[in-house]
C-alpha cells in the first residue's frame, strides 16, 4: 500500500470517464500532442491521504479530501505507481457529489 507524506493524495483514476462526454460520447485520443487524460484531466476516488501540510510555524492543517471522495484532479500529468496516482491536495479542482 502506498502511504502519502505531507499533503500528498493516492488517486485511483478511472477508466475511460474522461474520454466519454456528457451526452455519452467517446473522444478519441489526441496524437502527437500528449494523452487525452493529460489535457483533459482526470477523475478518481481517493484511497489514501497524508497528514496534512505544516505550516512554517510548525502546525499541521488536516486536508479538505478524504478517502472515498470523488475528486476531479487538474491537466496536469501526476506521477504514476500501481495505477494509483499521486497528487497533491491543490491539485484537485473539485470534489464530485452524488
Amino acid at each position: 500500500m502506498i502511504r502519502p507524506l505531507r499533503d500528498r493524495i493516492v488517486v485511483q483514476p478511472d477508466p475511460l470517464l474522461e474520454h466519454v462526454t456528457t451526452s455519452g460520447l467517446i473522444r478519441q485520443a489526441r496524437t502527437g500532442i500528449g494523452t487525452s487524460q493529460e489535457q483533459l484531466g482526470r477523475t478518481g476516488t481517493v484511497i489514501a491521504v497524508g497528514p496534512g501540510k505544516t505550516t512554517r510555524k510548525g502546525v499541521t492543517l488536516p486536508l479538505v479530501v478524504q478517502p472515498g471522495d470523488k475528486v476531479l484532479l487538474g491537466e496536469w500529468e501526476f506521477p504514476e505507481t500501481d495505477g494509483f496516482l499521486v497528487a497533491q491536495e491543490a491539485d484537485v479542482c473539485s470534489v464530485i457529489e452524488a
